[in-house]
C-alpha cells in the first residue's frame, strides 16, 4: 500500500520482493489516513488466496520475502504474522527478549497496536477486516487492526527476526513526533528462512521489563487480566510481583563496569544509567528463563547481538536519539550487554534455589 508520493519506491519494492500488486491512496488530496488506503489494501485479497499479506511502503526488505512468508503461514496458518517491530515499542522488547532467548517467534502484547508495516493475515480474516472495519476518526491502521483482531481472538506473533526494516524518511501521517523509527533486529541472512519455520515459539511472559523514553518500567497483568497491561516504575514493579528472590536481587546490585558506567553517566544522567542496567539485567534473566531446558542461545548469534544494539539508542527520547554519536552507541551497546549478561548468568546459577514467575 502506498501513497502517490512514494509510487516510484512502492514498484521497486514490489520487484525486489517479489509482491503481486500495488494499492494506492485512493483520496491522496485529502488529510492523510493510513486505514483509508489499508481498507483497500486488506480487500484487494486474491479470490484463490489462502493468505494476504500487505506490506506498507516506506520500508526495506529481503529478497526472498515472498518465500519466507509462504513457509511462515504453513507453520502457523491462523495466526496474524508481523515481519517487523518498532524498537522502542512493548513489542520491540518482547522481540528482543525473543531474540536473546534464541527464539524465532514470540506472541504480540495484545494491548498494543499490530505491527502493520508488514503484516500477513488469513484470507478470510483479511476480506472480514476490510468489510467490516470503518474508517475512523483516528485514522491509524495499526490500532484499527489491534482492535479487530482483539475482538476476534486471532493471534498476532512476531517474528525474530526482523525481515522488514523502516527507512528513514519523511512521515506522510503526521509520525515525525517519533524520531527515528527502526526495527528491534532487522536482519536479512541466508538461515532467516530455516530459524522461522524450525525455530522456538516464545509465549507471552506474565511481566516484562519495558525501557521508554529514558525510564524504567515493569509491565505486568492489569486489575481486569489484562496481559502486560499494569505498568509501574521498575522498583515498584517488581515488589508487587514479588518477583525479588535472592538470585534477582543479586543481580539488580552488581556493580556496572565503572569506566563505561562513567560514559553513559556523563552523556544520559544517573536515573537513566541506573534504570538501563537494571532493565538489562531483568531481560537478561527472562531470556535464561525462557530456553530453560534447551541449549542456551549461542552469545555471538547475529540476531542476538542486532537485537543488543538496538536496545539502548531505542530507550532514549526522539531528540537524545537523533543527536546519539557513534562512540555514545557503541557505549550503550556494551554497557546494555553487560548487563544482560550479569542478569542471565544470576538466572542460571540461582534457578535451583529460587523460583520466580518469567
Amino acid at each position: 500500500m502506498t501513497h502517490p508520493q512514494r509510487l516510484a519506491h512502492a514498484k521497486q519494492l514490489v520487484a525486489t520482493a517479489g509482491l503481486s500488486g500495488i494499492v494506492q491512496d485512493p483520496a491522496p488530496d485529502m488529510p492523510s489516513s493510513p486505514i483509508r488506503t489499508a481498507l483497500r489494501a486488506w480487500g484487494a485479497v486474491a479470490p484463490e488466496a489462502s493468505h494476504h499479506l500487505v506490506v506498507q511502503d516506506d520500508i526495506l526488505t529481503v529478497p526472498f520475502m515472498t518465500d519466507l512468508v509462504i513457509k511462515c503461514v504453513q507453520r502457523h496458518p491462523r495466526a496474524a504474522l508481523a515481519f517487523y517491530s518498532n524498537w522502542n515499542s512493548r513489542n520491540g522488547t518482547l522481540v528482543r527478549l525473543a531474540a536473546l532467548a534464541g527464539a524465532s517467534w514470540i506472541d504480540a502484547a495484545p494491548l498494543e497496536y499490530t505491527p502493520t508495516l508488514a503484516l500477513c493475515l488469513p484470507a478470510d480474516v483479511a476480506r472480514d477486516f476490510a468489510r467490516h472495519t470503518t474508517d475512523p476518526i483516528a485514522p491509524d491502521d495499526d490500532a484499527a487492526m489491534a482492535r479487530f483482531l482483539r475482538e476476534r481472538e486471532i493471534p498476532v506473533l512476531l517474528s525474530v527476526p526482523n525481515v522488514i526494516e523502516h527507512m528513514g524518511v519523511e512521515s506522510l501521517s503526521g509520525n515525525n513526533h517519533h524520531g527515528i523509527r527502526r526495527a528491534t533486529c532487522f536482519y536479512t541472512g541466508d538461515e532467516v528462512i530455516p530459524r522461522l519455520v524450525e525455530g522456538p515459539h516464545l509465549r507471552l511472559p506474565h511481566w516484562l521489563p519495558s525501557l521508554f523514553q529514558g525510564e524504567g518500567f515493569v509491565l505486568s497483568e492489569d486489575a481486569e487480566g489484562g496481559p502486560l497491561g499494569k505498568v509501574l516504575p521498575w522498583e515498584e514493579g517488581l515488589q508487587s510481583l514479588q518477583a525479588r528472590c535472592s538470585a534477582l536481587a543479586a543481580a539488580l546490585e552488581t556493580e556496572p563496569p565503572r569506566h563505561i558506567q562513567k560514559v553513559i553517566v556523563e552523556s544520559f544522567g544517573v536515573r537513566y544509567t541506573n534504570d538501563l542496567w537494571a532493565h538489562g539485567v531483568m531481560l537478561g534473566w527472562q531470556a535464561a528463563g525462557a530456553h530453560r531446558g534447551s541449549p542456551p542461545p549461542d552469545t555471538h548469534d547475529p540476531i542476538r547481538l542486532k537485537a543488543l544494539e538496538s536496545l539502548g539508542p531505542s530507550s532514549l527520547n526522539a531528540d537524545r536519539r537523533s543527536a546519539l554519536t557513534e562512540f555514545e552507541a557503541q557505549a550503550l551497546t556494551f554497557y546494555g550487554s553487560t548487563s544482560v549478561a550479569v542478569g542471565a548468568r544470576s538466572r542460571s546459577l540461582g534457578q535451583r534455589a529460587d523460583r520466580v514467575p518469567s
